[in-house]
């Protein structure tokens, strides 16, 4: 007979981790397939070209792109949480040791300290697929980036120290502190709600203007 010797604290935060890792996951991922197909697809398609030949400046056909990938990737990011949802609500969880609800007001707590993902991975995946001449190439570009972004969550739990006030600033780490926080009821405080959105959008822009750079060389279309 099998039996489980885990303590209830154990089990916890072993479903703590499980739900903010995969809530973090989907921010990361959910715009991929869209990325890769809007610009190494494009690319390998030849229909670039004639997209760049609109009367449409680069900046703009990039912020449609981020736009459209961003927009994809909130519909996982909402599928996924509401998966949370209904699974984790009615699930007897206190009675087995697992000291938290997913209910509303934890939904929009993650809602809130995802965003800031949900604008940067779609720039960061729109930039690393406009290096790829083919979406087989764009795709081992991208697969370095998820495997950081994978990991560092799994780093995190085992060094099992106190974080410092400074790491919620820090894209990926910081979002999986806040959630981790979201879900044990504690209270994040508006300053580090906004210090977790403040880098995230000043990559997100600065990748956006690298990639609409890149599209304004004709280099670009020659393959290069």
């Amino acid at each position: 007979v099998a039996e489980d010797l885990a303590t209830p604290q154990q089990s916890g935060a072993l479903v703590l981790f499980l739900v903010a890792y995969y809530g973090l996951f989907a921010a990361v991922v959910g715009g991929m397939p869209v990325a890769l197909d809007a610009t190494a697809g494009e690319r390998e398609r030849a229909s670039l070209e004639p997209l760049l030949a609109t009367p449409a400046s680069a900046l703009e056909i990039v912020a449609g792109k981020w736009i459209a990938v961003a927009g994809f990737a909130a519909l996982v990011v909402l599928v996924t949480l509401t998966g949370f949802w209904l699974t984790l609500s009615f699930a007897p969880l206190p009675p087995v040791g697992i000291p938290f609800l997913f209910g509303a007001r934890e939904f929009a707590r993650f809602v809130a300290i995802l965003a800031p993902m949900i604008a940067l991975m779609p720039a960061a995946l729109l930039w690393l697929g406009s290096r790829g001449r083919t979406i087989k190439e764009a795709q081992t570009n991208l697969s370095l980036l998820l495997f950081l972004v994978s990991i560092i969550p799994v780093v995190q739990l085992f060094l099992q120290r106190r974080e410092p006030e400074w790491l919620v600033a820090v894209p990926v780490s910081g979002q999986y502190v806040l959630l981790n926080r979201a879900l044990r009821g504690e209270a994040i405080p508006w300053s580090d709600l906004a210090l977790s959105w403040a880098v995230p959008a000043a990559l997100a822009a600065l990748l956006l203007w690298a990639i609409a750079r890149r599209y304004e060389n004709e280099a670009v279309l020659a393959g290069k």
